[in-house]
Protein backbone atom coordinates (compact mmCIF):
# COMPACT_ATOMS: atom_id res chain seq x y z
CA UNK A 1 0.00 0.00 0.00
CA UNK A 2 1.46 3.34 -1.05
CA UNK A 3 1.18 6.06 1.56
CA UNK A 4 1.95 9.69 2.26
CA UNK A 5 2.84 10.93 5.74
CA UNK A 6 1.14 14.06 7.08
CA UNK A 7 2.98 15.09 10.26
CA UNK A 8 1.18 17.21 12.84
CA UNK A 9 2.97 19.67 15.08
CA UNK A 10 2.02 22.35 17.57
CA UNK A 11 1.52 25.98 16.61
CA UNK A 12 -0.40 28.65 18.54
CA UNK A 13 -2.61 30.47 16.07
CA UNK A 14 -6.20 31.69 16.06
CA UNK A 15 -8.53 30.94 13.14
CA UNK A 16 -12.28 31.09 13.08
CA UNK A 17 -14.05 27.75 12.81
CA UNK A 18 -17.72 27.10 12.19
CA UNK A 19 -19.67 25.47 14.98
CA UNK A 20 -23.29 24.43 15.48
CA UNK A 21 -24.97 24.12 18.83
CA UNK A 22 -26.70 20.91 17.69
CA UNK A 23 -23.38 19.09 17.44
CA UNK A 24 -22.63 16.96 20.46
CA UNK A 25 -19.40 17.49 22.40
CA UNK A 26 -18.86 20.95 20.88
CA UNK A 27 -19.35 23.77 23.38
CA UNK A 28 -21.64 26.64 22.45
CA UNK A 29 -18.98 29.02 23.74
CA UNK A 30 -16.07 28.42 21.37
CA UNK A 31 -13.89 31.23 22.72
CA UNK A 32 -11.33 28.69 23.94
CA UNK A 33 -9.67 26.88 21.08
CA UNK A 34 -6.70 24.54 20.94
CA UNK A 35 -4.18 25.21 18.20
CA UNK A 36 -2.87 22.51 15.90
CA UNK A 37 -0.78 22.48 12.74
CA UNK A 38 -0.81 19.80 10.04
CA UNK A 39 2.62 19.86 8.44
CA UNK A 40 2.60 17.96 5.16
CA UNK A 41 6.32 17.54 4.88
CA UNK A 42 7.35 13.93 4.38
CA UNK A 43 6.85 10.50 2.91
CA UNK A 44 6.89 7.09 4.49
CA UNK A 45 9.47 4.45 3.71
CA UNK A 46 8.60 4.15 0.01
CA UNK A 47 6.35 5.91 -2.48
CA UNK A 48 5.86 4.64 -6.04
CA UNK A 49 4.67 6.95 -8.79
CA UNK A 50 3.10 6.22 -12.17
CA UNK A 51 6.51 5.86 -13.86
CA UNK A 52 7.72 3.25 -11.42
CA UNK A 53 10.12 5.56 -9.60
CA UNK A 54 10.42 5.25 -5.84
CA UNK A 55 12.12 7.05 -2.99
CA UNK A 56 13.13 5.31 0.21
CA UNK A 57 13.57 6.61 3.72
CA UNK A 58 16.51 5.12 5.57
CA UNK A 59 15.87 3.11 8.70
CA UNK A 60 12.15 2.87 8.01
CA UNK A 61 11.52 6.34 9.45
CA UNK A 62 9.70 9.28 7.95
CA UNK A 63 11.83 11.19 5.44
CA UNK A 64 11.67 14.95 5.63
CA UNK A 65 11.15 16.37 2.15
CA UNK A 66 10.88 19.80 0.57
CA UNK A 67 7.73 21.10 -1.14
CA UNK A 68 9.20 20.31 -4.56
CA UNK A 69 9.44 16.63 -3.65
CA UNK A 70 5.86 16.67 -2.36
CA UNK A 71 4.69 18.10 -5.67
CA UNK A 72 6.01 15.07 -7.53
CA UNK A 73 3.13 13.09 -6.05
CA UNK A 74 0.32 15.53 -5.26
CA UNK A 75 -0.61 18.99 -6.49
CA UNK A 76 -3.84 19.45 -4.55
CA UNK A 77 -4.69 19.13 -0.86
CA UNK A 78 -8.22 19.00 0.60
CA UNK A 79 -8.63 19.18 4.37
CA UNK A 80 -11.98 18.73 6.15
CA UNK A 81 -13.17 18.76 9.75
CA UNK A 82 -16.47 16.97 10.52
CA UNK A 83 -18.59 16.65 13.66
CA UNK A 84 -21.47 14.16 13.67
CA UNK A 85 -21.31 13.92 9.88
CA UNK A 86 -21.53 17.68 9.28
CA UNK A 87 -18.72 19.73 7.74
CA UNK A 88 -17.31 22.34 10.12
CA UNK A 89 -14.22 23.43 8.25
CA UNK A 90 -12.66 23.12 4.81
CA UNK A 91 -9.19 24.10 3.56
CA UNK A 92 -7.97 23.68 -0.01
CA UNK A 93 -4.45 24.20 -1.29
CA UNK A 94 -2.67 23.96 -4.62
CA UNK A 95 1.02 23.43 -5.29
CA UNK A 96 1.36 27.09 -6.32
CA UNK A 97 0.43 28.27 -2.82
CA UNK A 98 3.38 29.48 -0.79
CA UNK A 99 2.06 27.56 2.22
CA UNK A 100 1.47 24.36 0.26
CA UNK A 101 1.81 21.43 2.64
CA UNK A 102 1.20 23.47 5.82
CA UNK A 103 -2.36 23.52 7.15
CA UNK A 104 -3.03 25.48 10.33
CA UNK A 105 -6.22 25.11 12.32
CA UNK A 106 -7.69 25.62 15.78
CA UNK A 107 -10.74 23.94 17.25
CA UNK A 108 -12.72 23.99 20.50
CA UNK A 109 -12.87 20.90 22.70
CA UNK A 110 -14.97 18.10 21.23
CA UNK A 111 -14.97 14.99 19.06
CA UNK A 112 -14.24 15.32 15.35
CA UNK A 113 -13.33 13.42 12.22
CA UNK A 114 -10.47 14.71 10.09
CA UNK A 115 -10.51 13.88 6.37
CA UNK A 116 -7.45 14.58 4.23
CA UNK A 117 -7.14 14.17 0.45
CA UNK A 118 -3.99 14.53 -1.63
CA UNK A 119 -4.39 14.32 -5.41
CA UNK A 120 -2.34 14.76 -8.56
CA UNK A 121 -5.15 16.58 -10.38
CA UNK A 122 -8.25 18.43 -9.16
CA UNK A 123 -11.00 16.17 -7.80
CA UNK A 124 -14.77 16.64 -7.52
CA UNK A 125 -16.20 17.23 -4.04
CA UNK A 126 -19.97 17.48 -3.76
CA UNK A 127 -22.49 17.84 -0.89
CA UNK A 128 -24.61 14.85 -1.90
CA UNK A 129 -26.37 14.43 1.45
CA UNK A 130 -26.93 17.26 3.92
CA UNK A 131 -23.80 18.77 5.44
CA UNK A 132 -21.56 15.82 4.51
CA UNK A 133 -19.10 15.86 1.60
CA UNK A 134 -18.37 13.21 -1.02
CA UNK A 135 -15.32 12.64 -3.19
CA UNK A 136 -16.60 11.64 -6.65
CA UNK A 137 -14.41 9.66 -9.04
CA UNK A 138 -14.76 9.84 -12.82
CA UNK A 139 -12.88 8.69 -15.92
CA UNK A 140 -10.05 8.68 -16.77
CA UNK A 141 -9.22 9.46 -13.11
CA UNK A 142 -6.20 10.71 -11.19
CA UNK A 143 -3.87 9.55 -8.43
CA UNK A 144 -5.52 10.02 -5.02
CA UNK A 145 -4.35 9.53 -1.42
CA UNK A 146 -6.75 9.67 1.53
CA UNK A 147 -7.16 9.25 5.27
CA UNK A 148 -9.97 9.72 7.76
CA UNK A 149 -9.20 9.70 11.48
CA UNK A 150 -11.26 10.48 14.60
CA UNK A 151 -9.78 12.94 17.07
CA UNK A 152 -10.85 14.07 20.53
CA UNK A 153 -9.77 17.62 21.26
CA UNK A 154 -9.22 18.60 24.87
CA UNK A 155 -5.89 20.32 24.34
CA UNK A 156 -3.27 20.87 21.67
CA UNK A 157 -2.78 17.82 19.42
CA UNK A 158 0.46 16.40 18.08
CA UNK A 159 0.12 13.28 15.91
CA UNK A 160 0.85 11.80 12.47
CA UNK A 161 -1.58 11.18 9.59
CA UNK A 162 -0.70 8.55 6.99
CA UNK A 163 -2.48 8.87 3.65
CA UNK A 164 -3.10 5.67 1.69
CA UNK A 165 -3.37 5.41 -2.07
CA UNK A 166 -7.03 4.55 -2.73
CA UNK A 167 -6.95 4.02 -6.50
CA UNK A 168 -6.08 1.19 -8.87
CA UNK A 169 -4.88 1.47 -12.44
CA UNK A 170 -6.63 -0.34 -15.30
CA UNK A 171 -5.09 -0.57 -18.76
CA UNK A 172 -7.01 -2.00 -21.73
CA UNK A 173 -5.01 -3.10 -24.79
CA UNK A 174 -6.84 -4.11 -28.01
CA UNK A 175 -4.19 -6.03 -29.92
CA UNK A 176 -5.88 -6.62 -33.25
CA UNK A 177 -6.32 -4.05 -36.01
CA UNK A 178 -9.31 -1.70 -35.80
CA UNK A 179 -11.16 -2.46 -39.06
CA UNK A 180 -12.57 -0.06 -41.63
CA UNK A 181 -16.14 0.93 -40.85
CA UNK A 182 -15.62 1.11 -37.08
CA UNK A 183 -17.10 4.34 -35.73
CA UNK A 184 -16.61 3.89 -31.99
CA UNK A 185 -15.27 1.65 -29.24
CA UNK A 186 -16.98 1.84 -25.85
CA UNK A 187 -15.31 0.65 -22.65
CA UNK A 188 -17.68 0.12 -19.72
CA UNK A 189 -17.27 -1.01 -16.12
CA UNK A 190 -20.05 -3.38 -15.14
CA UNK A 191 -21.13 -5.18 -12.00
CA UNK A 192 -19.45 -8.56 -11.54
CA UNK A 193 -22.19 -11.22 -11.45
CA UNK A 194 -21.69 -14.64 -9.96
CA UNK A 195 -22.22 -16.76 -13.05
CA UNK A 196 -24.75 -19.53 -12.43
CA UNK A 197 -27.58 -19.12 -9.97
CA UNK A 198 -28.62 -15.79 -8.54
CA UNK A 199 -26.72 -12.68 -9.51
CA UNK A 200 -24.44 -11.40 -6.76
CA UNK A 201 -23.08 -7.97 -7.58
CA UNK A 202 -19.71 -6.53 -6.67
CA UNK A 203 -20.01 -2.82 -7.33
CA UNK A 204 -17.28 -0.66 -8.75
CA UNK A 205 -18.07 2.29 -6.53
CA UNK A 206 -17.20 5.85 -7.44
CA UNK A 207 -18.00 7.87 -4.31
CA UNK A 208 -16.22 8.23 -0.98
CA UNK A 209 -18.06 9.64 2.04
CA UNK A 210 -15.49 11.92 3.61
CA UNK A 211 -16.96 12.19 7.13
CA UNK A 212 -16.76 8.42 7.60
CA UNK A 213 -14.09 7.43 5.10
CA UNK A 214 -16.47 4.89 3.56
CA UNK A 215 -17.26 4.13 -0.11
CA UNK A 216 -20.85 4.49 -1.30
CA UNK A 217 -22.54 3.63 -4.57
CA UNK A 218 -23.70 6.06 -7.21
CA UNK A 219 -27.33 5.80 -6.13
CA UNK A 220 -29.89 3.04 -6.61
CA UNK A 221 -27.17 0.41 -6.77
CA UNK A 222 -25.37 1.98 -9.74
CA UNK A 223 -21.60 2.03 -10.00
CA UNK A 224 -21.59 5.67 -11.11
CA UNK A 225 -18.92 5.35 -13.81
CA UNK A 226 -20.19 6.42 -17.21
CA UNK A 227 -19.06 4.41 -20.27
CA UNK A 228 -16.03 5.76 -22.12
CA UNK A 229 -17.01 6.19 -25.77
CA UNK A 230 -13.93 6.48 -28.01
CA UNK A 231 -14.28 7.81 -31.56
CA UNK A 232 -12.23 5.76 -34.01
CA UNK A 233 -12.22 7.91 -37.16
CA UNK A 234 -8.46 8.48 -36.80
CA UNK A 235 -7.73 5.02 -35.40
CA UNK A 236 -8.71 2.82 -38.35
CA UNK A 237 -5.95 0.27 -38.98
CA UNK A 238 -4.40 0.83 -35.54
CA UNK A 239 -3.02 -2.20 -33.72
CA UNK A 240 -2.38 -2.45 -29.96
CA UNK A 241 -4.68 0.45 -29.19
CA UNK A 242 -4.63 1.12 -25.44
CA UNK A 243 -6.53 3.20 -22.90
CA UNK A 244 -5.67 3.64 -19.24
CA UNK A 245 -7.87 4.55 -16.27
CA UNK A 246 -7.36 5.26 -12.58
CA UNK A 247 -10.25 3.83 -10.57
CA UNK A 248 -11.42 4.17 -6.98
CA UNK A 249 -10.40 1.08 -4.99
CA UNK A 250 -10.02 1.21 -1.21
CA UNK A 251 -9.71 -2.59 -1.16
CA UNK A 252 -9.40 -5.41 -3.68
CA UNK A 253 -12.55 -5.75 -5.78
CA UNK A 254 -13.70 -7.40 -9.01
CA UNK A 255 -15.57 -6.10 -12.00
CA UNK A 256 -16.55 -6.96 -15.56
CA UNK A 257 -15.10 -4.85 -18.38
CA UNK A 258 -17.30 -4.62 -21.47
CA UNK A 259 -15.76 -3.78 -24.86
CA UNK A 260 -18.20 -2.79 -27.61
CA UNK A 261 -17.51 -1.56 -31.14
CA UNK A 262 -20.14 -0.08 -33.49
CA UNK A 263 -20.36 1.27 -37.01
CA UNK A 264 -21.67 4.68 -38.11
CA UNK A 265 -25.28 3.41 -38.02
CA UNK A 266 -24.92 2.20 -34.43
CA UNK A 267 -24.85 -1.47 -35.40
CA UNK A 268 -22.66 -3.66 -33.20
CA UNK A 269 -19.52 -4.93 -34.93
CA UNK A 270 -18.07 -6.86 -32.00
CA UNK A 271 -18.52 -7.15 -28.26
CA UNK A 272 -16.66 -8.88 -25.45
CA UNK A 273 -17.07 -9.14 -21.68
CA UNK A 274 -13.96 -9.73 -19.59
CA UNK A 275 -14.91 -11.30 -16.26
CA UNK A 276 -13.09 -11.50 -12.93
CA UNK A 277 -11.10 -8.32 -13.49
CA UNK A 278 -9.41 -7.64 -10.15
CA UNK A 279 -8.57 -4.11 -9.03
CA UNK A 280 -6.11 -3.70 -6.16
CA UNK A 281 -5.17 -0.34 -4.55
CA UNK A 282 -1.77 0.82 -5.73
CA UNK A 283 -1.48 -1.82 -8.46
CA UNK A 284 -2.13 -1.94 -12.18
CA UNK A 285 -4.34 -4.48 -13.96
CA UNK A 286 -3.66 -4.92 -17.68
CA UNK A 287 -6.28 -6.39 -20.02
CA UNK A 288 -4.75 -7.47 -23.33
CA UNK A 289 -6.39 -9.31 -26.20
CA UNK A 290 -8.34 -9.22 -29.46
CA UNK A 291 -11.72 -7.56 -29.90
CA UNK A 292 -12.33 -7.95 -33.64
CA UNK A 293 -10.85 -11.40 -34.25
CA UNK A 294 -11.28 -14.65 -32.33
CA UNK A 295 -8.49 -16.39 -30.44
CA UNK A 296 -7.94 -19.82 -29.00
CA UNK A 297 -7.99 -18.46 -25.45
CA UNK A 298 -10.66 -20.05 -23.28
CA UNK A 299 -11.50 -18.07 -20.16
CA UNK A 300 -9.07 -15.75 -18.40
CA UNK A 301 -5.34 -16.23 -17.91
CA UNK A 302 -3.76 -14.29 -15.08
CA UNK A 303 -0.08 -13.76 -14.34
CA UNK A 304 2.23 -11.28 -12.64
CA UNK A 305 3.55 -8.50 -14.80
CA UNK A 306 6.42 -6.09 -14.20
CA UNK A 307 4.31 -2.96 -14.34
CA UNK A 308 5.32 0.66 -14.64
CA UNK A 309 3.11 1.87 -11.81
CA UNK A 310 3.72 -0.68 -9.08
CA UNK A 311 6.12 -3.45 -8.17
CA UNK A 312 3.67 -6.08 -9.37
CA UNK A 313 0.38 -6.00 -11.23
CA UNK A 314 -2.15 -8.38 -12.74
CA UNK A 315 -2.00 -9.22 -16.45
CA UNK A 316 -5.21 -10.67 -17.94
CA UNK A 317 -5.29 -11.98 -21.51
CA UNK A 318 -8.68 -12.11 -23.21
Amino acid sequence: MKTLIFCTALLMVLLTSCSKSSHENIPKDDSQKFAIKFDISGFNQMIGDFDGNARSASGGSTAKTDPDTLKKYINYIYFYVFANGAKLKEVRQTSTDTAFGHIIDSMPAGNYNIAMIGSKDPVTIEPTYGDDRFLVFGLPGTDVFFKNIPISVSGAINQTMTLDRIVSKLKVVIKDKIPTGTKSITISLLSDPQRGGLEVVSMILNKLRLSRGEPVDGGQGLSGYSPDVIGTDTLIGTENFSKEYILFAMSSTKTVVNLLSKDAQGVTISEKNIYNVTLVPGKRTVLSGNLFTTTNLDGVNTSINNAEWAKDSVLINF
